[in-house]
C-alpha cells in the first residue's frame, strides 16, 4: 500500500499536481568536461523559453548561487562522486545539489550528475558490475510506464558510464539495462536523474569517443569503436521524443 500511495504521489506530481511549472527557469549547467556540454538538452530548454548559463567547473569558474538559478543542469564527466581530493570542485557541488533540492529547485542530472543526485537524496554510489559504453537498450518500468505513457518499453540509447548508484527512497525507478539496474529515476516533480545519455546528437558522441575511448578495457558492454561510429550516425541531431517526454517530466514545455 505504500508503494501505491508514492506512486500515486509521483503520478500527481508529474501530471500537474504542483503548479511551478507554470514559468521560465533559470538553469546553471554545471560541466565537468569541454565535451560533455548540456548538448539537446539545452536545445530543448532554450526551445521552451528558458535561460541557460555555462559554469565550467574543470576550467576553475565559479558555481552560481541559488538566487541566480531556479535549478541546475548537472552533466556528466570521467570523474566519480568521492573524488574530492583530485577535483575539489565536486565538494561545494555537491552541496549545492543538496541545498538546491532542499529549497525546491528543479535538477536534472546525467551520467556523473545523476550519481551526484542519487548521493545527494541518501543513496549509494559505487562500481557497477560492468562497465557500459556505447549503444545498447534501456527498458523502462511499468511503473514509469503509468506515470508517463509517453515512453516506450524499450529505447536504445548511449551509455559511457562504469559506477552506478542505488534508487534514492521515494524515487520512482525509471528503467535499466541489462548491464545496469538503474538507468534513472524521478524525485517528484522536481528532479530527473538519467545514468543514460539520450541528449548526445552524433556530433558529441563522436567527441566524447574521441576524448575517452582509449582508456575503456574491452568487456561484453564496450561497443568496439567502429560500431559506436556507425551507431553514432543514426542519433538525434536534436531532441528526441524520448528526451522530450522526460524532460517534460520536470520542466515547464
Amino acid at each position: 500500500m505504500k508503494e501505491v500511495r508514492n506512486l500515486l504521489s509521483v503520478e500527481k506530481a508529474c501530471t500537474g499536481g504542483v503548479k511551478a511549472h507554470d514559468r521560465w527557469v533559470r538553469i546553471g549547467v554545471l560541466q565537468h568536461e569541454s565535451f560533455e556540454g548540456p548538448a539537446q538538452i539545452g536545445t530543448w530548454l532554450t526551445r521552451h523559453g528558458h535561460t541557460l548559463s555555462n559554469h565550467n567547473l574543470y576550467l576553475g569558474e565559479s558555481l552560481p548561487t541559488l538566487e541566480e538559478v531556479d535549478g541546475l543542469l548537472v552533466m556528466g564527466g570521467a570523474m566519480n562522486v568521492y573524488q574530492y581530493r583530485d577535483h575539489p570542485f565536486l565538494e561545494p557541488e555537491t552541496e549545492l545539489v543538496r541545498a538546491a533540492i532542499a529549497g525546491g529547485k528543479k535538477v536534472i542530472g546525467i551520467c556523473l550528475g545523476a550519481q551526484i543526485v542519487a548521493h545527494v537524496l541518501g543513496s549509494t554510489v559505487v562500481q557497477n558490475r560492468e562497465v557500459e559504453v556505447g549503444f545498447f537498450p534501456v527498458f523502462f518500468t511499468p511503473q514509469a510506464r503509468t506515470v508517463l505513457p509517453a515512453l516506450p518499453e524499450r529505447e536504445e540509447v548511449f551509455h559511457w558510464h562504469g559506477d552506478t548508484f542505488a534508487l534514492p527512497q521515494k524515487c520512482l525507478r525509471l528503467a535499466f539495462s541489462e548491464a545496469c539496474g538503474e538507468q534513472g529515476f524521478l524525485y517528484r516533480d522536481q528532479v530527473l536523474a538519467l545514468q543514460f545519455h539520450a541528449e548526445l546528437g552524433p556530433a558529441e558522441v563522436l567527441a566524447l569517443a574521441d576524448h575517452e575511448f582509449g582508456g575503456v578495457k574491452p568487456g561484453p558492454f564496450v561497443q568496439p569503436l567502429e560500431n559506436m561510429r556507425r551507431h553514432a550516425k543514426h542519433a538525434p541531431h536534436g531532441p528526441s521524443s524520448l528526451l522530450d517526454t522526460l524532460l517534460r517530466a520536470v520542466m515547464p514545455g
